[in-house]
């Protein structure tokens, strides 16, 4: 246990800030390998949770966190998704299945509070995490050969800690991240998005997702059973103050006739829920002692849950690092070993970028040629398996 006061050197090799999805994902990830970390979180964990997206895990992912112990308690909330079907109006869709590249699932659709709550569970079980929770890393001593953390938590308790590496996985810009000096840049997309729970359908297949890509932005309908889902809706700033300062009725209205379903014909308890799409750039992501991972290195727009997959691949491959540079006696605290790291993960960085950002702005396009080298594509993706499969793996991040 932790002093109740004082201050103390605590012995641990890798500090983790962050106790969400991808920071927990590490910690287990580590130490199941036998690397004992102290992962920190400003909040007092065991909180009700208030994030009401919903994610869908892929297939891989979903393999890895069962093997760091964490989907056990997913599988009864879970909804397997089989299919992924994309439209543009207009044109006819096209459905990828996961039997066409082996796989039982694509993923599983998942409520985000449910997932942070198995994170929580598998974090407080595994004994070679050290969980401070209501605690925040006051400042950053890097004046010694080894630098080290002054840590204090709410309880006004403070310790110090002398790790090789501090991760940062807080899924946010920092003040810590400021106050060590990184360079961040800030881009307006121009863009939110509407998150919307949909009651009383009557057409959701339940394990298909349905995605939408037109002028009116990107729509993505993620189930929950054969008469609910939820509906993420990426568009315009402007489009989404119009569609907000709506009535209700005219708000139900035009999302049925989005959706090609009759108005009336579906219903939401809660009012949509906006978040604005600005992206945080830290770059370079790391500097002696320091690396900065998930949606805090790169804040991806919801495209194809691109953004959470992305951010455990990000675990996983500094895990692998992590374990080897260990075997090795390698020093991955250094500058240079971070930058080969994340010299490893920029190619999928910007694959993952160029996807979430360009395919929509294509989508947007309304003049005829635009709809007809479209609709071309859609054709010969229709026809032509190995593209399809090709495409998954893409989506799945494999490489091709």
């Amino acid at each position: 246990m932790l002093p109740a006061t004082g201050s103390r050197l605590w012995d641990t090799r890798v500090v983790v800030s962050g106790a969400g999805s991808v920071g927990s994902a590490l910690a287990l990830g580590l130490a199941r390998q036998g690397i004992e970390v102290t992962l920190i979180e400003s909040r007092r964990m065991g909180e009700p949770g208030r994030d009401r997206r919903r994610f869908v895990l892929s297939e891989l992912s979903a393999q890895w966190l069962g093997r760091i112990g964490v989907t056990e308690a997913l599988w009864p909330a879970v909804q397997p998704i089989h299919a992924i079907r994309v439209d543009e109006p207009g044109a006819p869709p096209v459905e990828f299945r996961a039997e066409e590249i082996g796989l039982p699932t694509l993923g599983y659709a998942v409520d985000a509070s449910l997932l942070a709550q198995a994170f929580e569970h598998a974090v407080r079980k595994e004994p070679r995490i050290q969980l401070l929770d209501g605690a925040r890393i006051r400042q950053r001593d890097d004046t010694h050969p080894v630098p080290s953390l002054e840590i204090e938590r709410d309880s006004g308790a403070t310790l110090t800690l002398s790790p090789r590496l501090l991760v940062v996985a807080e899924g946010q810009v920092s003040s810590l991240l400021e106050r060590q000096g990184f360079r961040i840049r800030t881009r307006d997309s121009g863009q939110a998005a509407l998150v919307i729970r949909l009651l009383g359908l009557s057409r959701v297949i339940p394990d298909q997702v349905s995605e939408r890509l037109g002028p009116e932005g990107l729509l993505a309908l993620l189930p929950e059973s054969s008469s609910e889902a939820t509906l993420t809706w990426t568009l315009g700033k402007d489009q989404a103050d119009h569609f907000l300062a709506q009535p209700p009725v005219a708000q139900r209205h035009q999302v049925a006739h989005l959706l090609g379903w009759q108005p009336g014909t579906l219903d939401w308890r809660e009012e949509p829920v906006r978040f604005d799409l600005i992206r945080h750039v830290v770059d370079p992501p790391y500097q002696a002692g320091i690396v900065v991972i998930g949606q805090a290195a790169h804040r991806i727009a919801p495209f194809a849950a691109q953004g959470m997959n992305l951010a455990f691949r990000d675990a996983r491959s500094l895990i692998a690092a992590l374990v080897e540079a260990e075997e090795t006696g390698t020093d991955y605290g250094s500058y240079a070993w971070l930058e080969a790291y994340w010299r490893e993960r920029r190619a999928d960085h910007r694959r993952v970028s160029h996807l979430t950002e360009e395919l929509p702005r294509l989508f947007a396009l309304a003049n005829p040629l635009a709809r007809l080298a479209r609709r071309s594509g859609w054709r010969l993706i229709q026809k032509v398996p190995s593209i399809r499969r090709s495409i998954l793996r893409f989506g799945l991040g494999w490489r091709l």
